[in-house]
C-alpha cells in the first residue's frame, strides 16, 4: 500500500489508527479499557517485566534505587543519561 495512492478518507483512517496506537499501545489487554485502568495495567507490566526480572536475575539489593532509576528513565525516554551525573544529587 502506497501512501500516495490512498484517498483522503483512507489517510484519515490510517492517521487515526496510528494516533490510537501511540496513545493506547499495542498490548491486547490495554485495548478498550479506560485510561486509569490502562495506566495501572501498564505499570503492573513494568513492575513484573522490568523490576522483578532485573531484581531476580541480577540479585539487586537496593530495590528502591532501581525503582527511582526506572521512573526517571521511563519519564525521560529520549534524554541522555549518565550514571555519574545521576549519583551526584
Amino acid at each position: 500500500m502506497e501512501w500516495a495512492r490512498l484517498g483522503p478518507d483512507a489517510r484519515a483512517g490510517v492517521d487515526d489508527a496510528l494516533r490510537r496506537y501511540l496513545e493506547v499501545g499495542g498490548f491486547p489487554e490495554a485495548q478498550g479499557v479506560g485510561p486509569l485502568d490502562r495506566v495501572a495495567l501498564l505499570k503492573g507490566y513494568v513492575d513484573v517485566m522490568v523490576l522483578r526480572d532485573v531484581i531476580e536475575r541480577h540479585r539487586v539489593t537496593n530495590v528502591e534505587a532501581l525503582r527511582r532509576l526506572q521512573r526517571h528513565l521511563l519519564a525521560h525516554p529520549a534524554a541522555p543519561f549518565s550514571v555519574s551525573s545521576s549519583t551526584a544529587t
